[in-house]
């Protein structure tokens, strides 16, 4: 017997652990082939959310009320007003961010929107007041009056409910924005009536200039009361200071001049000036005098300034010099004795004395100087000495008085400036500018909101990424096992086959008759496909005992087997189908064909050979090896040494021996039966089992050493041949030809063109090159 040894299931503990997955990189990225098989396999919830989300949209827009939004533009004036901005009372806003937040904060505020109210008489209004609104908008109306009368039945019963939710509804119509990064804002308000938006608009943006003005007014008013006021005060007050600095004077006796100061002060001043200009003089007079009788002593007093400048003594030095010139003339023509030249001697000393006495006299003069400046120094002392005695007298005085005087002066100085300021306060009431101005009025919109296109454009891409959003997170939840990236991802197998699921429209035959009726279509295909990875897995020890099992009842696995055993028949090989299902028989049922009334129970209890036991299939050259209907205990069966020998003489007598066995977890026939077959073929419904079911089938398999040729994958939605494309992407490099499938290669060549082929070969050439 020439089994094939038995491999552990691939990469079982590794989704148990949750750790990375087989593929990480082919089977995690996202593109428009995995956006589109996510849509195509749940197209009913992609549909189905379109459908209810274009719906309610639809019948939200029919049952809402369309209006209308005209919008004015207003701008923060940064230019300053040169007559009305000098010392203004309220300084010119600024433009920063701050300030236009707070303007908007002003533009929306329940004060300026009552002003709007009372000014239309919106109250009046059905469409603003839910008190008398009618129809449609009496429907909203009562439930925001409702509203109102809650939040306002705090404590007393609020007067005006009525008003108050008029304001509530402007205020829900109005929006106000900043216009990019700017200074102006935008300022709109929502209306059925488009006449009625315009109107609206521009009244709350002159309510807006109306009450920056009133608001300027309000503060020069105020100002100029507050001025006012303070200036009567401090008026009595400068009245109150400087009586008390006129009586302390009447008190003391200080007298002021002319300039301001006390007489005491200016005689003390005068005084000391002139006794400092008679000392200087003194001085002047003494140096002088000395300075004469020094030179007097040394005989040189006729070089003094002083005497030099006297007319006479210049005079007489005039004719001293003349009469030297004669007496030399004299003395060169006569003798020393001669008349002429001693009287002109005579004459010479004569004018000598005159000058000496002349100097005397100057020098006396000079001495006189000395002795009436020196008087005048004494006389200014003794007045200096008085008026400061009495100084001294209103020295205490002085310091009281400068006090009073302070105090009196300050308080002018206020007063003065009160008074300055209540002039220009006064000067500005008429002339106050707003800080904002209209650059653009409001005028009467055209366009309803919501647009019927605008609402269809939005809501069509928003219906989409719903939907999309909720075929992702049902394909995130959904516990089955779909495709043959799920079977990579989840359970590390390779996928053989993906089986498509029949329907009236593509055949009408019976499923395990496509295979020998419609042999080109995509199901015969897939078995094709799934008997060459069997066969061709491993091409020198290819299985020829392959068990057929599956999870749970109800995922194929017999009709499964069947199509496999009958293509195989087709290729020319000797095939037998042994349904080894002991409690739930079918393969007969499936095939249609009779069978003796034990089957394979007769033949292993011995009351039944072989050969009589198994039949041919009339629609192609398999055999039968049918199930009984009513089975004793097929553990004791199974467990027996006939079932071996059984398989054993299948192995010898056949070909390709395929066994149809009960699912792995209602039971655990199969675990037996799994001992003697050379590999299994795991069969799984697409979008049915849960991941758990056939991970705890597999586990159950795998403690069994059984070796798990790959999974088949049935009833799939998806073209085949696109799931096996898949299925070679995630492929990992360097794997060995029988992880591959070769015999899935060989059908992706067949159908996918010149192309596919030429990589396949390529691809098969380094496979074996490693």
């Amino acid at each position: 017997m020439n089994l094939r040894v038995k491999q552990p299931l691939v990469e079982l503990d590794r989704f148990e652990r949750g750790a990375e997955l087989p593929f990480p990189d082919n089977q995690s990225s996202f593109d428009i082939a995995t956006l589109l098989r996510v849509l195509s396999a749940r197209k009913a919830i992609v549909l189905g959310t379109i459908g209810v989300v274009l719906t309610l949209v639809l019948t939200i827009f029919l049952f809402i009320a369309q209006t209308y939004s005209a919008t004015a533009v207003m701008m923060l004036d940064q230019r300053k007003n040169a007559v009305a901005d000098v010392n203004a009372v309220l300084s010119g806003l600024p433009a920063d961010t701050a300030s236009l937040q707070n303007q908007i904060q002003i533009l929306t505020s329940r004060q300026l929107a009552s002003r709007v109210v009372d000014k239309l008489k919106l109250d009046r209004d059905p469409e603003f007041n839910t008190e008398i609104a009618t129809g449609f908008w009496g429907i909203f109306g009562a439930v925001e009056a409702a509203e109102g009368r809650a939040k306002g039945a705090a404590g007393d019963r609020i007067i005006g409910i009525g008003r108050e939710a008029t304001v509530n509804r402007l205020l829900k119509r109005l929006t106000v924005a900043q216009a990019g990064v700017s200074t102006s804002m935008t300022i709109s308000i929502a209306s059925i009536d488009a006449v009625k938006s315009a109107r609206l608009t521009n009244a709350l943006a002159d309510a807006y200039i109306e009450d920056q003005l009133n608001t300027k007014f309000d503060a020069t008013l105020k100002a100029t009361e507050w001025l006012s006021s303070r200036a009567r005060l401090m008026a009595a007050q400068v009245q109150t200071d400087e009586a008390a600095v006129q009586k302390y004077k009447a008190e003391n006796g200080i007298v002021d001049t002319a300039t301001g100061g006390s007489i005491v002060d200016q005689q003390t001043v005068s005084v000391s000036a002139q006794l400092i200009n008679a000392r200087a003089d003194l001085a002047q007079r003494q140096a002088i005098y000395d300075r004469v009788v020094q030179l007097q002593r040394t005989g040189r007093a006729v070089e003094a300034t002083q005497v030099v400048a006297s007319p006479l003594i210049a005079q007489l030095r005039g004719q001293e010099a003349e009469l030297q010139r004669q007496e030399a003339e004299l003395s060169n023509r006569y003798l020393p004795k001669h008349p002429r030249l001693i009287d002109i001697q005579s004459q010479k000393q004569d004018t000598r004395r005159k000058i000496a006495v002349e100097i005397a006299r100057a020098i006396d003069g000079l001495a006189n100087d000395v002795a009436v400046g020196r008087a005048n120094v004494q006389s200014l002392q003794q007045s200096l000495e008085q008026v400061q005695s009495t100084f001294q007298n209103q020295n205490s005085a002085s310091v009281q008085l400068k006090a009073l005087e302070s105090i009196a002066s300050s308080s002018r100085s206020i007063y003065e400036g009160l008074l300055s300021r209540l002039k220009e306060v006064q000067g500005q009431e008429g002339i106050a500018a707003a800080d904002s101005r209209v650059i653009s009025r409001a005028t009467v919109p055209t366009i309803a909101s919501p647009h019927f296109a605008t609402v269809v454009g939005i809501a069509i891409p928003a219906a989409l990424v719903i939907a999309i959003f909720f075929a992702f997170l049902a394909e995130a939840l959904d516990p089955s096992l779909r495709t043959t990236g799920h079977v990579d991802r989840y359970l590390g197998l390779r996928v053989l086959a993906t089986v498509p699921e029949l329907n009236a429209q593509s055949t009408s035959r019976s499923p395990a008759d496509v295979v020998v009726d419609e042999p080109s279509s995509s199901f015969a295909e897939s078995i094709r496909g799934l008997y060459l990875g069997l066969s061709l897995e491993n091409a020198e020890d290819a299985p020829k005992v392959v068990l057929v099992t599956s999870a749970v009842p109800g995922e194929g696995k017999t009709v499964i087997a069947v199509n496999l055993a009958r293509l195989a028949a087709r290729n020319g090989r000797r095939v037998v189908i042994v349904d080894a299902d002991f409690r739930r028989p079918a393969v007969a049922r499936t095939m249609q064909v009779a069978s003796p009334a034990g089957g394979i129970v007769d033949v292993l209890e011995g009351r039944s050979p072989l050969e009589q036991s198994v039949v041919s299939d009339g629609r192609s050259r398999a055999f039968v090896l049918s199930g009984a209907v009513k089975a004793g205990d097929p553990s004791d069966l199974i467990t027996s040494d006939a079932l071996r020998n059984l398989i054993a003489t299948l192995r010898g007598k056949y070909d390709l021996v395929v066994i149809d066995s009960a699912p792995l977890l209602p039971v655990h026939d199969t675990l037996l039966l799994s001992q003697f077959s050379d590999a299994a073929l795991f069969v799984t419904q697409s979008g049915k089992t849960s991941r758990d079911a056939v991970v705890a089938a597999l586990r159950l398999l795998k403690s069994t050493k059984t070796f798990v040729a790959g999974v088949a994958l049935t009833r799939t939605k998806i073209d085949p041949r696109y799931e096996y494309q898949n299925y070679l992407n995630a492929t990992p490099a360097g794997a060995p030809p029988a992880s591959v499938g070769l015999g899935q290669r060989i059908l992706a060549a067949s159908t996918s063109g010149v192309n596919r082929l030429r990589h396949l070969v390529f691809q098969t050439n380094t496979t074996h090159a490693h």
